[in-house]
């Protein structure tokens, strides 16, 4: 893909999510301070483990929508699972110490959203990491809209507030809880 096709691409992400009222501009106190509400019945051990497991195992973030009624991906359920779970400040720090590049943004996005004083002992060393990621766009399945940045990058935005804006509120979505919840 040509750099003009990304550069458009990116624009067209970028003007649907403020349509839909997502911006790259929310503050960072736009996101709760206090720790995420617990589903109704605790999750089990076997589905937190493939929570962790498929989280800590990407290389690509974000893309948590797909298709035209916006269904939640199995990255994004997982992540709503482990985001209501008493143990999520542990979970995040495992994704962060043994996760891929996508497990690491996971896992500080869920720190930050559970252990918020803890969150800048966390960000120093992957500031300035180059490993290489994969920012799923999202769409129809199987169409594979990617822009690939840094870690370093993604970290900058998690830190800013946008990437656990927009986790939080996917994760409320009902289409989340239903599947979260089955």
């Amino acid at each position: 893909m040509s750099s003009e096709n990304l550069r458009a691409w990116t624009r067209w992400i970028a003007a649907i999510r403020r349509f839909l009222g997502f911006t790259a501009n929310t503050p960072p106190h736009a996101v709760s301070t206090r720790p995420a509400t617990v589903p109704v019945s605790e999750p089990r051990s076997d589905e937190v483990e493939r929570a962790v497991h498929l989280l800590g195992s990407r290389s690509a973030f974000d893309g948590w929508l797909v298709g035209f009624a916006a269904a939640p991906t199995d990255e994004l359920v997982a992540f709503s699972l482990l985001l209501g779970h008493r143990s999520a400040p542990t979970m995040a720090r495992a994704l962060i110490e043994r996760g891929q590049s996508g497990g690491i943004a996971n896992g500080l996005c869920l720190l930050y959203m559970h252990d918020r004083p803890a969150f800048p002992d966390c960000v120093p060393q992957y500031r300035s990491r180059n490993d290489p990621i994969q920012l799923a766009h999202g769409g129809c399945t199987g169409m594979g809209l990617t822009t690939p940045c840094t870690l370093g990058e993604v970290v900058a935005r998690i830190e800013s507030g946008e990437y656990p804006f927009l986790l939080a509120r996917y994760c409320e979505s009902p289409q989340a809880r239903r599947q979260r919840d089955r």
